[in-house]
């Protein structure tokens, strides 16, 4: 149980057993979940930041909790859950990009054997950087997120940023400094 403030950022490994995680309040996981296929994860108000690949059993998201999601690079989230993923009100997906070569695209961020209260489901793109749109679209079984970026016109850019904006975002991706840099923009101010 990760409650109160309490925060733990790291990998947890379950060992395959049948196993139960849960996050309350503002309390906070990020990492990779291994050996989890027996895993009950809930997230009742804290955030349950999920990265790489996981495969667990069944998932609640509760007053107003929060799955994190890292759309490309090595922490691209890919949940499988064998059960139910269910999402009760006010439930948020919190999008967040690491990767402008990867980043952009369709991403299968949930697949479960079923899932309730999906359109219970809006996403959070605060950690989205602000170059880019992140769209959630979800059926019984999958929740996949549509990346792109915002086109020039949507970014206020005048006739000549327009047209090099396409390469120097292309080119940033080749240098991590800089690409960190833009992905860490999450407002048009910064």
């Amino acid at each position: 149980t990760i409650g109160g403030t309490a925060r733990y950022i790291g990998n947890l490994n379950f060992g395959g057993g049948t196993d139960a995680l849960s996050v309350s309040e503002t309390g906070l996981f990020s990492g990779r979940l291994e050996g989890a296929t027996g895993l009950a994860a809930s997230v009742s108000g804290g955030i349950l930041d999920v990265k790489g690949n996981a495969s667990i059993a069944s998932l609640a998201v509760t007053n107003a909790g929060t799955l994190a999601v890292t759309l490309g690079g090595a922490d691209d989230t890919n949940i499988i859950v064998s059960g139910d993923a269910n999402f009760g009100a006010n439930s948020k997906l919190l999008l967040q990009l690491s990767s402008i070569e990867e980043g952009e695209g369709s991403h299968v961020v949930l697949t479960a054997g079923s899932i309730t209260g999906a359109d219970n489901l809006t996403t959070s793109t605060d950690f989205l950087p602000f170059l880019y749109t992140g769209t959630l679209t979800k059926n019984d079984t999958t929740l996949t997120v549509e990346v792109a970026r915002k086109d020039t016109d949507d970014l206020g850019l005048n006739r000549s940023e327009a047209a090099a904006f396409n390469a120097i975002i292309d080119a940033a991706g080749n240098d991590e400094f800089v690409e960190n840099s833009i992905l860490g923009i999450r407002d048009g101010d910064s």
